[in-house]
């Protein structure tokens, strides 16, 4: 698995994997045009939807309703040092 990185401008990129492409961007306080998710936001997404699919595939598996499935991912923004923590999913 890969996925490679190219700086746009500014603060703006686009995430290539396979033939799929996302853009990241920061929100104007960051010096950005809130043009897309920020980098830490990508992450959340990439843990939730990891999450939901395999919640998914387990209740298909024992041909339960998936309707509705949804799954919410919160994170703490912690500092010394600066990293995400505190994930609630």
């Amino acid at each position: 698995m890969q996925v490679t990185v190219l700086h746009l401008d500014h603060v703006r990129f686009a995430i290539r994997a396979r033939q799929h492409v996302i853009h990241s961007d920061q929100p104007a306080e960051n010096g950005g045009e809130d043009s897309a998710m920020t980098p830490p936001e990508i992450f959340l997404a990439g843990l939730g939807s990891c999450a939901a699919y395999y919640a998914a595939q387990f209740l298909l598996s024992r041909k339960l309703a998936d309707h509705g499935l949804e799954v919410s991912v919160t994170a703490e923004k912690l500092k010394d040092p600066v990293r995400l923590g505190k994930f609630v999913i």
